[in-house]
């Protein structure tokens, strides 16, 4: 019960800095989208992507937990980005 405990926690102090870095690599994507530099954010936030799962993985022993989580860690992302805007000095609304 111990283990699990500590499994939860480390997966949960795992998945809050991916989650912030992944709306700010997608906020920083929305925000040059014009520019041709614009391809490095989501190149990314792919790299910080694999990181994290393969970090999930070695936690857990499951392949299947580490994909769910780290699609699930996307989607939060994406839900920030969406309910507060992208940032652009302030954050700017949709």
């Amino acid at each position: 019960m111990k283990k699990r405990l500590s499994i939860l926690a480390e997966l949960i102090l795992l998945s809050i800095p991916f989650i912030t870095i992944g709306y700010a690599l997608i906020s920083l994507w929305v925000f040059f989208r014009h520019h041709w530099y614009c391809i490095l954010f989501p190149l990314a936030l792919a790299g910080a992507g694999d990181t994290y799962r393969e970090k999930v993985w070695a936690l857990t022993g499951s392949k299947a937990i580490a994909i769910v989580l780290s699609v699930l860690c996307y989607a939060a992302a994406f839900a920030v980005l969406y309910a507060t805007g992208y940032v652009e000095g302030t954050l700017v609304p949709w």
